[in-house]
């Protein structure tokens, strides 16, 4: 196999997991989940742990693969155990199906010796391996020749970075980095900053089974009731006003958003102030939970501390925020912090609020954001805060994530006529799905679910020579296809299945020559269309001509052919 991985940090805390899989097709992602290192003061572990959960809740609610890497400066045996433990802990309870890697690059373990890095790097896999889970590490190629026993590491998952065309090793490894990649497929080796880092996996360790943990994780409560106000604040069906409604508009529209952990919210879109707006956020964020109804009885910035405090979900103090929490000038004005102050410095927080209508007032505004500045998203500033509700984390909870197979659907569509050729497509997770005709879409689209075999039942006297390329085979050709007696699933010598079934094997591309014309069709031709990873629809195609893609890794998810 080959699949494209990105691995994200504490680097990358805005990135769109779910446009990535969208846009790139990628098959899983690598989130870092903490580490010993020198990182600035703007960066504390905190930080970095809500980072984490975001990242991974973001990557299992899109249905992706998902591991981990830690990052250790550690340069003694007793240090990497240490690290281990600690990064046991943090992925405890967490679902994975990729494994876990040490990051080994600091410059400070270059000077130790190759005997003692190697020793240091295999004592944290194996206590990682008595926690339960695979392990591995990453390191850059250079170091890995250099400064480490590269035969002893060989055995256990290795993931090289190396930032050229091609990885320049002979030693087994199953991902590479190979460099920077945005969003639309573009490669870089020097401006890494704006890309995120890109890697080619070549082994399925998802066909192993769960990584460690119990299948289950935790749902924190702050970071729900943060992304729906954010939500909130930058959609422009959500405005400010005090009359006529400050609640929503009564029998208007109501508006779905899903939050980073999967969790489906229904919002009332129209008008709010500051202080329902939080409200809202927050009531819905509990909903479901033990502590449901327990804010029913905040009303506006007067009241809300001691109902807020009173639910059992929060405490009153002037001091940093973190996220979700509430930054509240009593009888005057809240915001909800976005960012954090767990550095202990108010100005690094970012904060979400209704503040004014479009006319500059509180009341009789129209319904909605009208000018991008009824509900904002904006820096830090003290608005005469004399109290911060701070979030105790009593809510938070663990839901099971073990993943169940989403079955992907062929999507419903017209023939474009009706000359006979049938078809039908072996899909990943899917099987069989129902046969089709005549420019009809045989697979599925939206799924990322690869498409692995295909049957072909031609019209009476039409004979067809198929050529099928397959990851890890190439073309494969099947030669004097026509109808025969197993136009279902199975197979003949003249009507066979193409590609393969029970492999996990993606099909990229199809060419098709027609051997043999009946006169009844004379002067027809054969038309093919792909639908491929990343790319969507392709141009259609006649005969003789590749449908689909070779050489970039992509697989088929869906086709059309006809004749005409």
């Amino acid at each position: 196999m080959k699949e494209l991985v990105i691995d994200v940090s504490h680097c990358d805390p805005d990135i769109d997991i779910a446009e990535w899989k969208r846009c790139r097709g990628i098959f899983g992602v690598i989130v870092k989940c903490g580490g010993y290192e020198d990182i600035g003061e703007g960066y504390p572990e905190q930080f970095q742990l809500r980072l984490f959960e975001r990242h991974y809740n973001a990557t299992v609610s899109n249905g992706l693969h998902v591991g981990v890497y830690y990052y250790s400066v550690a340069t003694d045996v007793e240090t990497a155990r240490q690290n281990a433990d600690h990064c046991a802990s943090i992925i405890a309870g967490h679902y994975l199906d990729l494994p876990v890697y040490l990051d080994i690059e600091d410059r400070g373990q270059l000077s130790i010796g190759k005997r003692r890095l190697t020793d240091v790097i295999l004592a944290f896999i194996h206590r990682m391996n008595e926690h339960g889970y695979k392990c591995g590490t990453y390191t850059y190629r250079s170091m890995l020749h250099e400064n480490m026993y590269a035969d002893e590491l060989e055995p256990y998952p290795l993931w090289i970075a190396e930032y050229s065309d091609e990885c320049h090793t002979s030693v087994d490894h199953n991902m590479w980095q190979f460099g920077g990649m945005n969003l639309d497929g573009d490669v870089t080796w020097d401006d890494l900053p704006n890309y995120v880092d890109a890697n080619w996996l070549y082994y399925d360790y998802s066909q192993e089974g769960q990584n460690g943990g119990n299948g289950m994780r935790r749902i924190y409560l702050n970071d729900e009731a943060a992304e729906i106000h954010y939500f909130m604040v930058t959609d422009d069906r959500f405005g400010y006003n005090q009359q006529p409604s400050r609640w929503g508009e009564s029998g208007g529209e109501t508006v779905r958003f899903v939050s980073s952990s999967g969790r489906e919210y229904w919002i009332a879109a129209g008008d709010y102030d500051c202080s329902s707006s939080t409200i809202t956020a927050w009531r819905l964020a509990i909903e479901g939970t033990p502590y449901e109804g327990s804010l029913d009885g905040a009303t506006y910035t007067g009241d809300m501390r001691e109902v807020f405090v009173n639910s059992g979900l929060f405490w009153a103090e002037l001091s940093a925020a973190s996220r979700g929490d509430l930054y509240l000038a009593e009888g005057k004005h809240v915001a909800m912090c976005q960012d954090g102050g767990s550095d202990g410095v108010f100005g690094w927080d970012c904060l979400s609020e209704f503040n004014r209508n479009e006319n500059h007032s509180a009341s009789w505004g129209e319904s909605g954001d009208q000018d991008g500045y009824e509900s904002v998203f904006r820096g830090y500033y003290d608005d005469g805060w004399n109290t911060v509700l701070h979030y105790n984390g009593n809510g938070d909870y663990d839901v099971n994530v073990e993943p169940d197979v989403v079955i992907p659907t062929q999507p419903a569509s017209e023939p474009y006529n009706d000359l006979g050729l049938h078809y039908r497509a072996h899909v990943q997770n899917a099987g069989w799905l129902p046969a089709v005709h005549d420019g009809q879409i045989a697979g599925t689209e939206g799924f990322s679910a690869r498409l692995e075999a295909i049957k072909i039942t031609p019209p009476e006297g039409v004979v067809l020579d198929v050529h099928f390329h397959i990851q890890g085979y190439g073309w494969l050709a099947y030669d004097n296809v026509l109808k025969g007696e197993c136009s279902g699933t199975d197979s003949s010598e003249n009507d066979p299945i193409m590609g393969t079934t029970g492999e996990s094997r993606r099909a990229e591309a199809v060419k098709i020559h027609v051997i043999q014309w009946p006169d009844y069709l004379a002067g027809k031709h054969i038309h093919l269309q792909a639908h491929c990873q990343g790319i969507g629809w392709m141009d259609v195609v006649g005969e003789g001509e590749v449908c689909g893609t070779t050489g970039q890794s992509r697989r088929l998810e869906a086709i059309r052919m006809w004749i005409e």
